[in-house]
């Protein structure tokens, strides 16, 4: 496991990189591997909420807020974190006033995290992707995010359960193009790891883009 005493980096434009790093327990290599999942699956994110509240589906700008209000406290985006709170409660309260100033914060700050990043690659070693390891979008993500959800709570609750449940998930995530991460996901149940299981459970469903802030 690559370590923070490998590479010397400074904070990115945006995100405290000790801070992210310490989240993820010291874990260098996992922790740049979630950077560039962020900015790869992420490109559209600011349209997608800014087309989703213009088209009155709150529920839906609610969703996206709050995946990337984890996403980005994991990965030590703290003001990114932040604003995207504030914009999920103001969507939940139907503040429309105060939602309109947190779509300009929330673009900017989006914006200087996405640069930060693709600032910071060379540094990072950030690994290029390849085309047979692109992440295969047409899987059923209505079938596919019960389970990741469910999967979810177990590995927040430490429960044994949720390496039973990790078969059925194999069976539908054959063809997504995740096998790499699934296996280390594996390997961290078989080590009863549940805090990075959930770690790399997230970054799966980052990649396949399936929200697991459940309705």
């Amino acid at each position: 496991m690559d370590k923070a005493s490998d590479l010397s980096i400074p904070d990115m434009p945006g995100i405290s990189f000790s801070d992210g790093l310490a989240r993820l327990g010291g874990n260098l290599k996992l922790y740049k591997k979630l950077l560039s999942q962020f900015y790869s699956s992420n490109t559209g994110t600011v349209d997608n909420i800014n087309t989703a509240i213009s088209n009155g589906n709150d529920k839906a700008a609610i969703i996206l807020a709050h995946t990337l209000k984890g996403v980005a406290a994991n990965l030590g985006a703290n003001q990114l974190a932040a604003i995207c709170t504030d914009l999920e409660t103001a969507l939940k309260q139907g503040r429309i006033a105060k939602i309109e100033g947190l779509l300009a914060k929330f673009s900017t700050e989006f914006t200087i995290v996405m640069v930060g990043i693709s600032t910071f690659e060379k540094a990072l070693a950030l690994p290029e992707t390849k085309a047979h390891d692109k992440v295969n979008m047409t899987v059923d993500r209505a079938l596919l995010r019960p389970l990741f959800v469910n999967m979810a709570k177990m590995l927040e609750n430490g429960m044994v359960e949720a390496m039973e449940h990790i078969s059925i998930l194999e069976d539908h995530l054959s063809d997504a193009g995740v096998q790499k991460q699934f296996q280390e996901l594996k390997q961290d149940l078989d080590m009863f790891d549940m805090d990075s299981a959930l770690i790399n459970l997230k970054s799966i469903a980052m990649a396949l883009e399936i929200s697991l802030y459940e309705d």
